[in-house]
């Protein structure tokens, strides 16, 4: 075992409009390529120490079910976790403030999405709903 913890890697679009408008200066081709590299090599070497990390905001709250059926198929080891950024107590640099009003995802949107998830019977870590995260694991671990 090399020792690693977990693999942090972000996904939060496979769509490439979304990822330019989330990633500013963001490559969408080396982005997919990479991303299709690490699916192969956490095949090969079985690798189960992969976190897959998703921040919700407005420009991608419509491709999350994709999304997380799309990571559990590119890895058949993962654990998905959703983020809900802006939480109270994120400190937002008042540079930033404008892109975060155009961002934030309401109480309201969270709770719709985390119910919907939870329709498709998707399953998740801990017995409480986070009002800012839920980590999601490929069924495939269990």
């Amino acid at each position: 075992m090399s020792g690693i913890g977990y693999f942090n890697v972000s996904i939060d679009s496979l769509d490439e409009e979304t990822f330019i408008e989330l990633r500013k200066n963001g490559n969408f081709d080396f982005y997919k390529n990479n991303i299709k590299i690490l699916a192969e090599e956490a095949r090969r070497l079985d690798f189960r120490r992969l976190r897959v990390i998703t921040v919700v905001v407005l420009q991608n709250l419509d491709q999350i079910s994709y999304l997380i059926h799309k990571v559990h198929d590119l890895f058949p080891h993962v654990e998905h976790e959703l983020r809900r950024p802006f939480g109270p107590y994120t400190y937002i640099a008042p540079k930033e403030m404008n892109w975060a009003e155009r961002s934030f995802i309401s109480d309201i949107e969270w709770k719709r999405l985390m119910d919907a998830v939870d329709a498709a019977g998707v399953p998740y870590s801990g017995s409480d709903k986070s009002d800012v995260h839920r980590t999601f694991f490929n069924e495939r671990i269990m």
